[in-house]
């Protein structure tokens, strides 16, 4: 199927002209040098499929006067004392077009911080600045960026984008209806949140109405399990949407990742809540325990092994499609990372991330997404083993996987220019492999000089002892 545009305007309800010669195919783009700015104009556009015009799009509105700008302007409905924060988008009323759900805050503080916040508020609007609706997340749930990630997406597959956030009591949704109980008031002298029921609810895109509320997990639980007693890290909350399946989405709230770190996977099949999976760093399942402390500010999502099913990439470690630890580097927090196909000279997807005040002496790291195999003996961070070892000269390392199940031998994939024997051909060289494990780990060494400049090397003397 071949796809391609016819770009028309219209100027002061006149008739049609179309302004492209031939279907435009190359591009999405085009400059409409011609128009009157003095008149009403109007673009449409029609899709050209397999050579044949299409129905035309809603036209784009440009009245006459209105001044030449390269952007749109959505007027906003601020809440007097509140400023305009983080936004989302997505499809809330199935008409095919985005809309904005956007945060607005009045006074957010870090969670190391004392003090009252505001309210935060959660407002949806269509691209011409139509207002859709309110939610007001109440006075128990403190306002920061730490406290309030949002999702916006169509989670079940109806055409329509919901949106989920973490509520409490005296949450009012998008038409004016309280969550809980409406008078409760759990905010404590330092204004934490440290106490009362908190939700996980799902709001429809349409009319910020919700469709479903459940108690949020995991639990705050006892607050000093987090890594202080005053509300520090048991209110870090990420949220991400991963399809674990590798077909449906799902919704993954998590909180922590100073110490105990949790992600619980959801999904919503047919309007109902149904828990996947948890992974919980602090429930005694074997090897689980390395995954504390691993997290970052932020996460991220892609199918890092190619196996159809998205992973979260979650700091320093990653979380398997099935709720179970993939890997996890070791390196701890840090605030930043980016997962992508960063070297385009290797097969698959890269995580470069920084760490925070580490107890090693790495600031950032770029590591395979898949694996970011595990180093050996503390800070000498070395790896299994280094040597020639399968025979082409060049040598080869041999790292251990974080879960302690596979060794995993890397070698070159660049052409070598030069030919030699192997290098454990060479007496000094072997010798050096054998010694190679003895104590603090040393690099293998030749015994002739190896680089660009060299000599071709001395001819091996090999003598069998067996027969």
């Amino acid at each position: 199927m071949s796809l391609a545009f016819n770009l028309y305007r219209t100027a002061s309800g006149g008739q049609p002209v179309r302004l492209n010669e031939r279907p435009i195919a190359a591009s999405i783009n085009f400059v409409d040098g011609k128009s009157d700015l003095g008149r009403d104009n109007a673009w449409f556009v029609r899709p050209v499929i397999d050579g044949k015009e299409q129905a035309p799009s809603a036209p784009f509105l440009l009245k006459a006067g209105a001044p030449a700008r390269q952007h749109i302007a959505i007027p906003l409905r601020t809440p007097v004392g509140c400023t305009p924060n983080d936004a989302s988008v997505g499809d809330l009323d199935g008409d095919g077009e985005y809309e904005i759900v956007l945060k607005q805050e009045m006074r957010p503080r870090d969670n190391s911080q004392s003090g009252t916040t505001g309210r935060t508020k959660l407002e949806a609007y269509k691209l011409d600045g139509t207002f859709l609706w309110r939610i007001d997340l109440g006075r128990n749930i403190r306002e920061g960026a730490h406290y309030t990630p949002f999702i916006v997406y169509d989670l079940d597959g109806d055409g329509r984008a919901e949106v989920a956030c973490r509520t409490a009591d005296a949450t009012v949704n998008g038409v004016g209806k309280a969550i809980g109980d409406a008078k409760a008031d759990y905010r404590n002298r330092e204004g934490h949140v440290m106490a009362g029921p908190e939700f996980l609810a799902i709001f429809d895109g349409r009319t910020g109405a919700a469709l479903a509320t459940t108690a949020y997990l995991p639990a705050r639980g006892r607050v000093r399990d987090w890594g202080d007693d005053y509300g520090n890290r048991v209110d870090r909350f990420l949220a991400c949407v991963a399809y674990v399946d590798g077909k449906r989405p799902s919704l993954v709230m998590c909180r922590g990742y100073y110490t105990r770190s949790v992600l619980v996977a959801w999904n919503w099949p047919g309007g109902k809540l149904m828990r996947a999976w948890t992974f919980d760093s602090d429930d005694g399942t074997p090897g689980r325990r390395r995954y504390r402390g691993q997290g970052n500010h932020g996460l991220a999502v892609g199918d890092v092994d190619g196996d159809g099913n998205d992973e979260i990439i979650y700091g320093a470690c990653a979380i398997d499609h099935d709720g179970k630890g993939l890997y996890t580097t070791g390196l701890c927090h840090g605030d930043a990372m980016h997962l992508s196909d960063i070297d385009p000279d290797r097969p698959g997807l890269e995580v470069f991330g920084i760490h925070e005040r580490p107890r090693h002496p790495y600031g950032e790291n770029l590591r395979d997404a898949a694996t970011g195999c595990s180093r050996n003996n503390g800070t000498k961070s070395d790896p299994c083993l280094v040597a020639d070892v399968l025979g082409d000269w060049r040598e080869e390392v041999i790292w251990r996987t974080s879960d302690n199940k596979e060794l995993r031998i890397y070698t070159s994939t660049i052409p070598a220019n030069r030919r030699f024997y192997t290098f454990v051909h060479d007496p000094t060289y072997r010798l050096s492999v054998a010694w190679h494990s003895a104590g603090c780990n040393q690099p293998t060494q030749t015994g002739f000089y190896m680089g660009a400049d060299m000599s071709p090397p001395p001819r091996p003397t090999i003598v069998s002892t067996g027969k």
